[in-house]
């Protein structure tokens, strides 16, 4: 019998929406580009307990975040309780604009982990991606919530991102130096921008675009060599996510991953019956063979045109 290489009886991380209303509209997002066609709502929280009811037995990891600002919901520190007293580890991400609601509130809730995604490396930067003048808001949000974490003495990890374009791979490692050099902040990294599976096109702001063309000319041969060479063998599966995460949107429908915004790819509703059965249904199973097999083509909505999934 061949060995998996993941277990797949559960995930260890799962993505739950309190909302997919955003109140920005960033330059790479599908938000500003129109193409997101599912309804717009809160969780409600029946829905959100029903979800950690349903999965704490097995204790993933829960990132509150996928598809909107997480900021923008009521009841977001209550759902972060809730979730602590299933002894979850509870992770956030965040555009940063509302860090301050309610006092820094967030600082005593017991989250494990904030995510915090400031968008550029200076208010030109900033305002290019974003499409917004709260680069300095946003900034000293961090700041002071870097200082009131030293403060209080709370054991949260924070973490700050910014996305690499061709307008800011200049000011990149200056701004990471500034930003790692704040006692209280964990971590900075680098994200690459998204495409969405093909839905927003990032061509003006790509790195990859602002390569020469020689450059992109010996890539691509050195692409096109590999597949000769390598051409018998089976390369491995590059899509982790159909095996270790789960998304959840606001109406409790459950998808593959935190790519599929629209619910393209829904495999059932929590409220309908069990997670673990509809992670280990009939639909999550073709498609995880699928990806083994690699039979998908480049016109399946999701994973054809994913930078994540397996490439032929």
């Amino acid at each position: 019998m061949e060995k998996r290489p993941y277990p797949e009886n559960h995930p260890t991380n799962i993505w739950i929406e309190p909302t997919n209303i955003c109140n920005l509209r960033c330059d790479f997002c599908f938000h500003s580009c129109g193409v997101m066609t599912r309804d717009k709502g809160m969780m409600s929280f029946q829905v959100f307990k029903r979800i950690i009811d349903d999965v704490k037995h097995f204790q993933p990891r829960v990132v509150l975040h996928h598809s909107g600002e997480s900021f923008l919901h009521k009841d977001l520190f209550e759902f972060i309780h809730y979730a602590k007293e299933a002894h979850l580890t509870v992770g956030l991400t965040t555009n940063g604009t509302l860090l301050a609601r309610e006092d820094f509130r967030i600082l005593s809730t017991g989250i494990d982990s904030l995510n915090i995604s400031l968008g550029g490396t200076g208010e030109e930067d900033y305002r290019r991606v974003r499409t917004a003048d709260d680069f300095a808001v946003v900034k000293e949000n961090i700041l002071t919530l870097a200082s009131r974490k030293r403060e209080s003495g709370v054991k949260i990890r924070l973490c700050v991102n910014v996305v690499s374009t061709k307008y800011n791979k200049d000011s990149l490692e200056d701004f990471k130096e500034e930003i790692s050099s704040v006692e209280g902040i964990d971590d900075v990294l680098v994200r690459r921008l998204l495409n969405w599976s093909g839905s927003v096109d990032v061509r003006d702001l790509s790195m990859n675009d602002s390569m020469d063309v020689d450059k992109k000319r010996r890539q691509h041969s050195l692409r096109r060599r590999l597949r000769q060479t390598l051409g018998g063998l089976r390369p491995r599966n590059l899509c982790k996510s159909v095996h270790q995460s789960a998304g959840i949107l606001w109406d409790g429908t459950i998808v593959p991953c935190c790519i599929d915004f629209n619910g393209t790819l829904a495999l059932g509703n929590i409220v309908d019956g069990p997670f673990l059965d509809t992670w280990n249904g009939k639909k999550m199973a073709r498609l995880r063979k699928m990806l083994r097999s690699r039979r998908l083509t480049k016109n399946h909505p999701i994973c054809g045109p994913c930078r994540f999934g397996p490439q032929t």
